[in-house]
């Protein structure tokens, strides 16, 4: 309001409220007066003057503001009301003499003896929500229990009850339950203590046409206090979500938790649920609403603008973070982007400093556990072992080689060691996928596993062999683009997961080899399922799978301590992995896994076609430079052929030279020319047994080719083989 000074000046008093605004007349609508300051104004108060505030006086303020505004013309329409029917209903509540009698009955029941001042406080707004004015009778007596009361602070302290909110009736109802009381609530009130509850302290989003920039970020901001358990990932909005199965027998075994993709109408729903929406109608009043579809629309599609937090996958048991603490707290880890989700698990508390005596006991019960495994080597037990401590590790190493169990025969125990792997890490049976009649369709199969955050990928009885750039990829690195099924869109997801085969006789081909740990196993039987064995090694782990994550820790923990001491040789691509998990089984006495690679490569079926061909390109060609077409005009020579019953045939001279060619360069039973030049430009300068094919340039158009010798073991042929025959 304006207001003239005793100089001459004018001064304006602005009344503000929720959402709006109001200025008073500077002159009076009755008098036709300015408004005049009783006593001196504002701006004669020296700053000294001014009385001290604190929150009980400012919500007494504002319990008379309230009651002044709602009782004069300058409350709105919409404001007097909304208040006024919230009056009524309250007021016929308040007159409700069982209801009454019930507060009083569970106010019986919350102590007070020794209540803190924010305690008393939370009490006395419950018991006003709860009786309104009429409860100042109870509040005095509640009061007075306490031998810190003060009668006159708690008869002051009443009024200022009024206009607050933060603590409803139901407030009174729980602290009775936590102290004994065991009564019900009639169903005509139980609507009263939901919608309250409910509205408690959620923040409120004002839909207003226009302002739809903020209310979706009122709207992620609420959504992000209530903790509901939604991150962004790969560009998507997810949730961690663990449904049990219903044909397990043991539920708590066999919980499949995986990341899943949330869906507009989902975020209504979550929005809803995390603040109370409001919008104002034709008539001036406002009502409470659901989440506008449009609203959670054009927030899923913020992507980049999103404060969620986010997700990098989901862990079943205790791990250590990539500085070497350790993560063993339910929940979100803001460090390392992880949701743990514990279970039922319970593991021994770990020792400060690990010892190597005790990372050896870990060790011991490894061994104890897989003692009826049939390995062919020491290296073989090493990459079970490795298996183990390499996915209890997973998310914290950037690359982890992929473990293949292979065996001569079906019922070996090749699929148990991979679910051993799974009981201990997440407590249920590994989840296995086939290879698929395509690698384009096990390409599929995998990047249907990572958008579903699956921390293990188990391919299972492999019948053909292994490769392909899909699975080098996924296990050297660290994110790859994949499509979402059924959708124009690619999701960069992470690909921290442990990768798994199991095959008999398991080939693996191509650069998979230098990726592969092979472990063999060898039952030397007919039928080694019919093998009987004196412990199961699942139920040992399920009785007690805290026990055998502990160990694992301890033994990387120990190693750790020790100052990661038996550091190997690093390995290409797995630097991280080759320090700590390797590093860790050498120092405790064991083989190294990364034997096992030389197995994977030497059955590299592309190894030995190159190998082959290389041994006969030396035999025919020696240091010749030979063009690609001479080459084939040489293997698919032919000559005149005399069988005993005197037939003249004619058949190729250089049959074997022949066949490597078709290998790898076939093409409906002759040597496609393109397909040759292909792959040979892919072999260039690579070194095997010795050899190193090199492209010496162009000529009329053909590219030349010739064959180095890099050891000394192996010299090249100085006359072409083919030359001494044509002489």
């Amino acid at each position: 309001s304006k207001v003239t000074l005793s100089d001459g000046s004018t001064a304006q008093v602005e009344i503000l409220g929720k959402g709006q605004q109001f200025v008073a007349y500077g002159i009076h609508p009755d008098t036709n007066r300015p408004y005049e300051w009783t006593g001196r104004s504002p701006l004669d108060v020296h700053v000294r003057e001014l009385p001290l505030i604190n929150a009980e006086k400012i919500e007494t303020f504002q319990a008379a503001v309230e009651g002044l505004l709602l009782s004069t013309p300058g409350a709105t329409c919409n404001r007097r009301s909304r208040l006024g029917k919230a009056a009524k209903a309250d007021d016929a509540r308040w007159r409700d003499s069982r209801w009454r009698t019930l507060v009083n009955k569970v106010l019986k029941h919350v102590p007070n003896n020794d209540l803190d001042y924010d305690d008393w406080v939370e009490v006395g707004m419950a018991l006003y929500d709860a009786l309104g004015p009429r409860g100042k009778s109870l509040w005095i007596r509640f009061s007075a229990q306490s031998p810190k009361n003060v009668p006159e602070t708690t008869e002051r302290k009443w009024p200022s009850f009024a206009p607050t909110h933060w603590k409803t009736a139901g407030t009174l109802f729980y602290l009775a339950r936590q102290n004994g009381w065991v009564g019900k609530v009639p169903l005509k009130y139980i609507p009263i203590l939901r919608r309250r509850a409910q509205n408690a302290g959620r923040p409120e989003v004002m839909v207003i046409a226009g302002e739809l920039p903020r209310c979706v970020d009122e709207a992620e901001k609420a959504l992000i206090e209530a903790d509901l358990g939604y991150y962004q990932r790969g560009g998507q909005i997810v949730r961690v979500v663990a449904p049990p199965n219903p044909l397990a027998s043991d539920i708590s075994h066999l919980a499949s938790v995986r990341i899943k993709d949330v869906t507009p109408r989902e975020l209504v729903e979550a929005f809803t649920r995390a603040a109370r929406f409001r919008k104002p109608t034709k008539s001036g009043q406002e009502v409470d609403i659901d989440c506008p579809l449009g609203l959670a629309q054009t927030y899923a599609e913020r992507s980049g603008k999103w404060n969620l937090p986010h997700l990098s996958g989901v862990i079943g048991a205790p791990t250590l973070r990539r500085d070497g603490t350790l993560l063993a707290k339910p929940g979100y880890d803001p460090a390392t982007k992880l949701v743990y989700l514990p279970g039922d698990l319970e593991f021994p508390s770990f020792s400060n400093f690990p010892t190597r005596e005790e990372g050896l006991h870990a060790l011991s019960l490894f061994k104890k556990m897989l003692r009826e495994f049939s390995f062919v080597s020491d290296a073989d037990f090493a990459v079970a072992l490795s298996a183990i401590l390499s996915t209890v590790m997973r998310k914290s190493l950037l690359n982890v080689p992929m473990h293949v169990y292979s065996a001569p025969v079906a019922g070996s125990g090749k699929s148990l060691l991979v679910d051993i792997v799974s009981e201990i890490v997440w407590g249920r049976p590994a989840a296995v996928m086939s290879m698929g009649e395509t690698r384009e369709e096990l390409e599929k199969r995998i990047g249907a596993a990572l958008l579903a955050g699956d921390p293990i990928v188990a391919i299972d009885n492999c019948e053909r062999p292994l490769g392909g750039d899909a699975l080098c990829q996924l296990i050297t690195q660290l994110t790859l683009k994949v499509r979402v099924l059924g959708k124009s869109l690619n999701v960069e997801v992470p690909t921290s997961v442990s990768l798994f085969a199991t095959g008999n006789n398991l080939i693996v081909e191509g650069d998979l080899t230098r990726r592969t740990l092979v472990c063999r196993l060898d039952p030397n039987v007919e039928r080694p399922e019919l093998r009987q064995f004196d412990a199961n090694p699942i139920d040992e782990i399920r009785q007690n799978r805290g026990l055998y994550v502990h160990a694992a820790l301890t033994i990387v923990r120990a190693y750790q301590h020790a100052g990661c001491q038996s550091k190997p040789e690093p390995l290409g691509s797995f630097e991280d992995w080759s320090q700590l998990i390797r590093g860790s089984l050498l120092w405790l006495g064991e083989a190294d896994p990364c034997e096992t690679m030389e197995t994977a490569r030497t059955g590299d079926p592309k190894l030995i076609s190159l190998t082959g061909l290389l041994e006969l390109w030396n035999e025919h060609f020696g240091r010749e430079i030979v063009t690609t077409a001479k080459v084939i005009e040489h293997a698919t020579r032919r000559q005149l052929h005399r069988d005993i019953v005197s037939t003249n045939t004619m058949e190729f001279r250089y049959p074997e030279l022949r066949e490597s060619l078709l290998a790898v360069a076939g093409d409906k039973g002759a040597i496609n020319g393109w397909k040759l030049g292909k792959y040979l430009s892919s072999k260039v300068d690579r070194i095997v047994g010795g050899y190193r094919l090199e492209a010496i340039g162009l000529s009329h158009g053909s590219q030349r080719w010739q064959l180095t010798s890099v050891n000394p073991q192996k010299p090249l042929c100085e006359i072409p083989h083919y030359t001494a025959i044509a002489r």
